[in-house]
């Protein structure tokens, strides 16, 4: 009975590597061209896809009787190649997330200003003027930062 359970835990074992393979050498290769040159080189992206590719055709034509582990090993070289890559890009969609939220912080501290000047004319002028340094030099900052990005890709 326990021989059975150990063979239905390794067939088990050998579906989820074989999935994990089979989805990271069909779907990335798919989902991943949007945006991927922008944090990748050709010669990167050409890794990628022979290693996609390679983990592929090996699937279809000798993954039949392969073990759990030799699924995972085969999987190693594609996420070698493509995890990098694929970490670039999601910094890349959270960095362009942070600058449109720190363009709307900016953009209240601007209108919260101007009405601080007829609503709260008790608020002393340095204080004003030490948030306004704050907006222009947050303003800069993005600015630069937006230029660094133009100039890489």
């Amino acid at each position: 009975m326990e021989k059975l359970h150990l063979q239905d835990a390794e067939k088990r074992k050998t579906a989820e590597a074989r999935n994990s393979l089979e989805a990271y050498a069909t779907k990335d290769k798919l989902e991943s061209l949007e945006g991927i040159e922008t944090v990748s080189t050709e010669e990167q992206r050409d890794s990628l896809w022979a290693e996609l590719n390679e983990a592929e055709d090996w699937l279809y034509t000798n993954g039949e009787d392969a073990t759990a582990a030799e699924f995972k090993k085969k999987l190693d070289g594609p996420k070698k190649c493509g995890n990098a890559i694929f970490s670039r890009l999601d910094e890349l969609i959270a960095s362009a997330a942070a600058v449109s939220e720190a363009r709307i912080i900016l953009k209240t501290i601007t209108e919260t200003l101007e009405e601080w000047e007829e609503s709260k004319p008790w608020i002393l002028v340095k204080s004003k003027d030490d948030v306004r340094k704050k907006r222009r030099e947050g303003e800069q900052k993005e600015t630069k930062e937006s230029d660094k990005k133009k100039e890489r890709g």
